[in-house]
């Protein structure tokens, strides 16, 4: 598996973050560090095809002792493996105050709420930016790494119309369902960023681009997107 290599240095900088921090956020480091991209996106914009045009992108243009590799499904199963949780839990929690798994996890001794979990992602979404040349996407990754010189912030938008033309396509709903669904989806992962991070995803100082998918294609997008990587002003 092509993130096997890379799973190694994650669990290296989880310990050494909570060995010399005490679990908690650690300060920006001194040393330079290889970019790291978040790309957080409203609903019904699909985040995953602009980020495998971006790791295609990067890797062709800056090979490097490692390849660019891109976290969203994958993020998560390494936060299962590497915090001993269920990779289901995990995944059904994804960005989203689910009351029902609140109250599943209280009621098990032990259980980790969605607290517990929300911790664990931004601890590994950390390591993930100490050792670099990452592409993650959503987990609040613009919150939880903000102000970290070498990480580029993206925010993937669209209007509600355009998003809920496109949704049907890929979820069984009814065109005048999408936007009710599109519109709680937001509040979910807004919601989450909130609650968890003190952060509101509306917010653009979080973010170094906004792009607008209406407008622009998944090959545009990347490429914008790769040139404030090659923009960044790293020691």
């Amino acid at each position: 598996m092509k993130y096997a290599a890379s799973l190694d240095a994650v669990r290296s900088a989880v310990r050494a973050m909570a060995a010399s921090h005490g679990g908690g956020r650690p300060a920006e480091p001194k040393i330079a560090l290889p970019p790291v991209v978040t790309i957080s996106r409203q609903a019904g914009v699909t985040a995953s095809a602009v980020g495998h045009r971006l790791i295609e992108i990067l890797n062709e243009g800056h090979p490097g002792p490692s390849p660019w590799l891109e976290y969203d499904r994958q993020l998560v199963e390494r936060i299962a493996e590497d915090h001993n949780l269920s990779q289901d839990l995990v995944a059904r929690f994804d960005e989203r105050d689910r009351s029902w798994f609140e109250h599943f996890a209280r009621g098990i001794t032990g259980a980790a709420t969605g607290t517990d979990i929300a911790m664990k992602v931004a601890q590994t979404i950390r390591a993930l930016a100490w050792v670099g040349r990452a592409v993650i996407i959503g987990r609040g990754g613009q919150a939880i790494l903000a102000g970290m010189k070498h990480v580029v912030h993206v925010r993937l938008i669209a209007p509600l119309e355009w998003r809920a033309e496109q949704y049907p396509h890929h979820v069984d709903a009814a065109p005048g369902e999408a936007e009710q669904i599109l519109r709680k989806i937001d509040a979910e992962r807004a919601r989450y960023v909130k609650q968890h991070f003190n952060r509101d995803v509306s917010d653009l100082s979080l973010y170094d681009l906004t792009i607008n998918m209406a407008r622009v294609s998944t090959d545009r997008a990347a490429g914008i997107i790769a040139r404030a990587v090659e923009s960044l002003d790293l020691p």
